[in-house]
């Protein structure tokens, strides 16, 4: 009766060490449960957010893009048609005023010649009127010069008719060409505006994919400069920019007592631990609530498995992971484990292990 009354208190003890337990579990999990509804609210915010401006600006840089295209195309065009225009006006407006010139020179000698012609042959008149008053009969060797100013009217008058006639619409076509001038340059401005207003929303969508990009730029850097010295227990390791925010991005890293700052001169260990330090920097910018990890510790050694596993239990108070591995180092610092045995040939089990609860148990046992 006495080993049944000791094993039935090992056995109360036992399952009031298991409700313990389980209370205890339930309620962080609980705990992280109302954290884990709070960060995916937070981020369903943050990324309905970025989902509905994201489309808006690249459907505005697209249109933007699209339209400065058509009004560039659409303004050279214009611009080779007025120039077509300026030059045909040029040559219209150069021909007119030849003509003009032309015209007006040869009226002017027409007029001479005519008022010279009359003149003589008023003069004629005048004095064959005083002759004959005299009753004299006119002296044969004197005659007038009418032959030669005859001659040059004729003249004048053939070139008048080589000239042709003159074209009475010229006025007009200059006044419509004028009117269409005026209308392209209207058009023109009008083009400009658009261009200038296309332009100037290009520049601010740059400036706010500018300053987006530096944000997160400037935040990835801070959290890589703080979590790099955790994995490594010192050093540093930066990111900085080749030329420009829209270049590319370059990883400086400098572990404890290597005075290297290229990434390719560092071990496969420490390459791969600096970029999940990186990956981890880039994780935390926008965590998510649980973190996916397969076999990233199969490169590192034991020294540097143990600071891997150091980070993820650091990280692991915001953010549920999920790891598979085949390290015992990595095994020994989760809360359950899942595994696949084959206890008979061809047939495999998966097994589940609580490590908290198989401690526990433990020491009853002990």
């Amino acid at each position: 009766h006495q080993r049944e009354r000791q094993r039935l208190a090992f056995e109360q003890h036992k399952q009031q060490t298991h409700s313990t337990l389980l209370s205890a579990q339930v309620e962080k999990q609980q705990q992280q449960h109302h954290q884990l509804a709070q960060q995916i609210d937070q981020l369903n915010h943050a990324h309905a957010a970025l989902q509905a401006a994201l489309p808006a600006l690249q459907q505005a840089l697209q249109q933007a893009t699209v339209q400065a295209e058509a009004a560039r195309q659409q303004w050279q065009q214009r611009q080779t048609r007025l120039q077509q225009i300026q030059a045909e006006q040029q040559h219209l407006t150069t021909r007119r005023q030849q003509q003009q010139q032309t015209e007006q020179t040869l009226r002017d000698q027409m007029e001479q010649e005519r008022l010279a012609w009359q003149t003589c042959k008023a003069d004629l008149a005048h004095l064959v009127t005083q002759l004959a008053q005299l009753d004299s009969e006119p002296l044969p060797h004197v005659t007038a010069d009418t032959g030669q100013r005859a001659q040059q009217l004729a003249t004048i008058t053939q070139q008048l008719a080589r000239l042709g006639e003159l074209n009475l619409a010229a006025p007009a076509a200059l006044i419509e060409v004028s009117e269409r001038h005026a209308e392209l340059i209207h058009q023109m401005e009008d083009l400009q505006q658009t261009i200038d207003q296309l332009e100037q929303a290009m520049q601010q969508i740059d400036r706010e994919t500018r300053n987006l990009f530096m944000g997160t730029f400037d935040r990835v850097n801070a959290e890589l400069q703080v979590l790099f010295p955790k994995v490594f227990g010192g050093g540093e390791a930066s990111l900085t920019l080749e030329d420009g925010w829209q270049s590319g991005v370059r990883l400086m890293a400098r572990p404890p007592g290597k005075k290297n700052s290229n990434i390719s001169l560092l071990s496969g260990g420490e390459k791969a631990l600096t970029a999940l330090a990186l990956v981890f920097a880039i994780f935390r910018l926008n965590p998510a609530p649980f973190c996916l990890l397969d076999e990233v510790d199969a490169p590192l050694d034991d020294a540097n498995v143990a600071r891997f596993c150091h980070l993820v239990q650091e990280l692991s108070a915001q953010v549920q992971f999920i790891f598979i591995s085949h390290n015992k180092l990595a095994m020994s610092m989760a809360a359950n484990l899942l595994g696949v045995t084959m206890p008979e040939a061809g047939v495999s089990r998966l097994v589940a292990v609580n490590l908290e609860q198989a401690a526990a148990f433990g020491q009853l046992q002990e």
